[in-house]
């Protein structure tokens, strides 16, 4: 555990998300008489399960779907001892939700929410149970998290771990921005990007087949390139496009086990160049390892036609 950045004041009301019950036992206290700090964790804990098995989710076992899921991060700052066993809270509300991960805030507070105990935040990643690697979470989830006051601003599913990968990407071949976009629904979705101005992060979140680059390298299964986005008059480079702080670029198609394109990894240089089949060829196999591929669903590709 960690310390986090958020204080007690930036929590919201208890209008948003919800409270849920808990109980401290006289076994949860330490030897001077207060919650140890370890359980403290485990309240939050069985309050997100609670929470999630009565929204239905993660079937009988409560590890089915979208119930198989992992802790990444857990913060927490303590605000004041719980000294007394009986009944207490934990508010839970949402921060972000991302393709395959999710942010939640979190206090343990009081039974009616007014005194704060201990407040931090929670991250956890949705895996594939068969390959244990990171999968989408459903479109309940996502309905889920806006009764719980998912920010407006967190809509546009940027993953965590898929982010990582791209600024690690990014850095080993000295590239200033780039993204990651999954097919999904017949659709582009972003799940990553870097140095990406928000108003072009907006605007690219849902990208067609066959529009712009990301969309022909999807249709097409080819990186596309430019050496100039600023001057690039094709259709394959769209307005906005333009407004990323680069020249080169290129939009490399990434594939599943099955051949068929899973997603579309973007890269942008400060510089003008035309990558060589050398330097598209190292590319393409570091882009096989974008996490999560194998566990994205088949989706069919359909023409503009």
């Amino acid at each position: 555990m960690t310390a986090t950045s958020h204080t007690a004041a930036d929590a919201p009301g208890n209008d948003v998300g919800v409270l849920m019950p808990v109980v401290v036992h006289f076994d949860d206290l330490d030897p001077m008489g207060l919650l140890h700090n370890g359980h403290y964790q485990v309240l939050v804990e069985r309050a997100w399960g609670w929470f999630w098995r009565g929204k239905g989710l993660g079937g009988r076992s409560g590890l089915e779907g979208d119930g198989f899921n992992v802790a990444k991060t857990f913060d927490i700052t303590y605000d004041r001892p719980i000294a007394e066993i009986g009944e207490y809270a934990v508010h839970l509300w949402m921060r972000r939700l991302g393709t395959t991960s999710a942010t939640a805030g979190y206090r343990v507070c009081s039974v009616d929410g007014k005194t704060t105990y201990a407040h931090g935040s929670r991250t956890v990643v949705r895996l594939d149970s068969a390959t244990m690697r990171p999968a989408p979470w459903s479109g309940q989830v996502s309905e889920i998290a806006r009764t719980l006051g998912l920010p407006e601003a967190s809509t546009t599913m940027l993953d965590e771990p898929t982010n990582l990968w791209l600024r690690g990407l990014l850095d080993r071949h000295e590239a200033v921005a780039g993204t990651v976009h999954v097919v999904r629904d017949d659709l582009l979705h972003i799940t990553a990007a870097h140095n990406i101005p928000p108003r072009v992060q907006e605007i690219t979140a849902r990208i067609p087949l066959g529009k712009g680059m990301a969309g022909l390298a999807w249709e097409q299964d080819r990186p596309i390139q430019t050496r100039n986005l600023k001057e690039d008059d094709s259709d394959a480079v769209k307005p906005g496009a333009k407004a990323v702080d680069g020249k080169a670029a290129v939009a490399l198609p990434v594939r599943g086990a099955d051949g068929a394109v899973r997603a579309v990894v973007g890269l942008t240089w400060r510089d003008e160049r035309e990558l060589t089949e050398g330097e598209l060829a190292k590319l393409d196999a570091e882009a096989e390892s974008l996490p999560g591929t194998e566990a994205f669903v088949p989706q069919p590709r359909q023409s503009n036609d």
